[in-house]
């Protein structure tokens, strides 16, 4: 039989008086015909929200000195309209907000910054790490320092994509991560 056609069984007999068939009705019938729809719930439960454009495990730190590989995301730090201009030296631009309540060093130093490069494609960012310290003004970065820095050994080839992110002067926290490619 079909679900219609059991329905209209069990209508008539309720109808019809049947004591047993009106428990019936009263006790699973009736509550599901009145229960409000439920929306379908999720087969996994709700993930906090990531702002990383990749994977802040996906930086291998092996240039720069440091490594802030265990610094952790401050919600309240972010990197906006990060960029790279080209030409002589290469220009590192960006907004954001968060990282002017990092304490300051000297100079109104209040963060690090680290650029990674992904050659090969693969999605981990092999080569890279800490190339200056970060001004709370947001000041443009250049990039002279890959050339010759604590382990850096040169620009990547046009098209290389890259991430990008700050940690505080002590490596503990961190922004969030940007991308982009060489230009």
């Amino acid at each position: 039989m079909k679900y219609a056609q059991i329905f209209a069984l069990g209508t008539i007999l309720a109808l019809s008086g049947c004591a047993t068939i009106h428990d019936f009705w009263d006790k699973y019938v009736q509550p599901e015909i009145e229960k409000p729809e439920q929306p379908e719930q999720p087969d996994q439960p709700d993930q906090p929200q990531n702002d990383d454009a990749v994977p802040f495990a996906n930086l291998r730190w092996n240039r720069g000195g440091e490594n802030f590989s265990k610094a952790v995301r401050d919600p309240a730090c972010v990197i906006t309209g990060v960029k790279i201009r080209g030409g002589g030296t290469p220009v590192l631009s960006y907004g954001g907000e968060g990282f002017q309540k990092w304490p300051v060093k000297d100079e109104n130093v209040t963060h690090i910054w680290a650029i990674f490069f992904d050659s090969d494609g693969d999605g981990v960012f092999e080569r890279g790490g800490k190339f200056d310290w970060g001004r709370s003004t947001a000041a443009d970065r250049p990039l002279a320092h890959l050339t010759h820095y604590k382990g850096w050994d040169g620009y990547p080839r046009k098209g290389t994509p890259w991430a990008a992110v700050i940690t505080d002067i002590k490596g503990k926290k961190r922004s969030n991560v940007a991308t982009g490619v060489w230009p």
